[in-house]
């Protein structure tokens, strides 16, 4: 590396480095970062919601129809699916069970949508102040442990990087073997699948909607389908 390319580079490194503390630059550069994320996933949502709404004309009958016949018809490949009926439905367009938090195949098929006289005047409309829930960060202030529900753990999985000893058994517990969650440390043999009681290897991609433990994504769709009435916090 030549001499002129080195002290480019490191120029490069102090000039970021200066920006990393400088609380202006780096808001622009988040405020720039989110108002493009926005920007895509809004017209993803729009799009979906077009498809949905043309989906629920052609499927239904008498104003309502089934969430089973309104997967089959789309194929399931609407990806922001429960938005768009979530947002609807926020909307007055549609009506559905209030019971039902989160639609999945094979469990809500028999559930039944109904189309209200909003749907056919289409008053929705997907933009910037409605793609995301405003002030989301407030809703993880000041949650009580026990209440987290698989939200984070940050702060109290840092503590326990001193402890050695698992939860379960009460033995000691080798770095190989060691596995912290939601601030407690475990053998990894000592987690358990809540839906068949396999030995939990991955704890990062198979949490379930309420913070319980599964081995595989088939466990995982199978204990939601089965708890998604409850309360999510």
């Amino acid at each position: 590396m030549s001499p002129t390319s080195l002290q480019s580079r490191i120029e490069s490194f102090e000039k970021a480095a200066a920006e990393a503390v400088d609380p202006q630059v780096m808001a622009t550069k988040i405020s720039n970062k989110s108002d493009r994320k926005k920007y895509r996933f809004a017209e993803g949502l729009s799009r979906d919601l077009q498809k949905t709404r043309a989906a629920l004309r052609k499927i239904t009958s008498e104003d309502y129809c089934t969430f089973g016949a309104l997967y089959t018809h789309t194929e399931g490949n609407i990806a922001n699916l429960n938005r768009v009926l979530h947002n609807l439905k926020q909307s007055e367009e549609i009506y559905y069970s209030p019971d039902i938090e989160m639609f999945l195949s094979g469990v809500h098929d028999d559930d039944v949508i109904i189309l209200l006289p909003k749907f056919w005047t289409e008053n929705y409309q997907v933009d910037e102040t409605n793609v995301f829930k405003s002030k989301r960060s407030t809703l993880l202030v000041n949650v009580a442990k026990e209440d987290r529900k698989g939200r984070s753990y940050v702060a109290e999985d840092l503590q326990t990087m001193n402890v050695d000893e698992c939860c379960v058994c009460s033995k000691r517990v080798k770095s190989e073997d060691r596995i912290t969650l939601r601030g407690e440390v475990f053998h990894i043999s000592c987690i358990t699948c809540a839906v068949c009681g396999a030995s939990l290897r991955c704890k990062r991609d198979y949490l379930t909607f309420d913070g319980s433990f599964c081995c595989s994504s088939d466990c995982v769709l199978r204990y939601d389908g089965a708890h998604v009435h409850q309360q999510r916090l």
